[in-house]
């Protein structure tokens, strides 16, 4: 399964969030912080709902970049680039495997 997670640079930190998952969110002092913390919120969001016994969402999220040009004409661009981690806002898709005991519960 793939969920559309999105990271977003503050002011005086970063963000993290899963559209997908309501009230899955991280934040870190750096990049590299808020993609650990977020990795460990969604398995502990994913096990909280399993452990009341709610379904976890599947994914529905989306996400398209908007390329700019100088003339302030724009494309869109489904893939992200190869440069995806330099840009300073970013949207990245990644892929949730499901720990082995989530899979067990089902």
């Amino acid at each position: 399964m793939q969920y559309l997670v999105v990271i977003e640079k503050g002011a005086s930190s970063y963000r993290a969030y899963m559209p997908d998952l309501p009230g899955c969110i991280a934040v870190g002092e750096s990049r590299e912080e808020v993609s650990r913390l977020i990795d460990e919120a969604i398995e502990f969001h994913v096990e909280g709902l399993l452990e009341d016994g709610y379904p976890v969402p599947p994914p529905a999220s989306q996400a398209e970049l908007v390329m700019w040009r100088d003339d302030w004409s724009f494309e869109r661009k489904k893939a992200l680039p190869a440069n995806a981690d330099s840009l300073p806002l970013s949207v990245l898709t990644i892929n949730v495997p499901p720990p082995v005991r989530w899979i067990e519960r089902e």
